[in-house]
């Protein structure tokens, strides 16, 4: 196998002041956010697909209580799988539990759930 010699490592240098956002979109970016987020209203029009012969939308599915989502929405989805992967609770609702012990400030304000 010939040894691989191609130059690596990053292609962008971003300033001093850059935040931990600025790097990870260096790796994902806003577009694909907005495939990920197509995607799944593509995916749940393919599965509850409107009845024949209804006027619809590209994305429009049978489900009521669908809501198209967007690239916004699938950021907070990721970085909310991302936080309560290290900040592990002992049920998945303790991170918008009314107790101030027990939720997280952060996946809450993520969400806008919290009472």
């Amino acid at each position: 196998m010939k040894p691989f010699t191609d130059p690596s490592g990053p292609t962008e240098l971003l300033p001093a002041t850059s935040t931990p956002l600025d790097f990870f979109n260096l790796m994902f970016g806003e577009d694909f956010f907005n495939t990920l987020a197509e995607a799944t209203n593509l995916n749940a029009a393919e599965k509850r697909p409107p009845p024949a012969g209804a006027a619809h939308g590209r994305v429009a599915t049978s489900d009521p209580k669908w809501q198209v989502t967007s690239a916004a929405e699938m950021m907070s989805f990721l970085a909310i799988n991302m936080v309560t992967g290290i900040n592990v609770k002992p049920e998945y609702k303790d991170y918008w539990r009314g107790d101030e012990v027990q939720w997280d400030s952060y996946v809450s304000a993520i969400c806008d759930m919290r009472n």
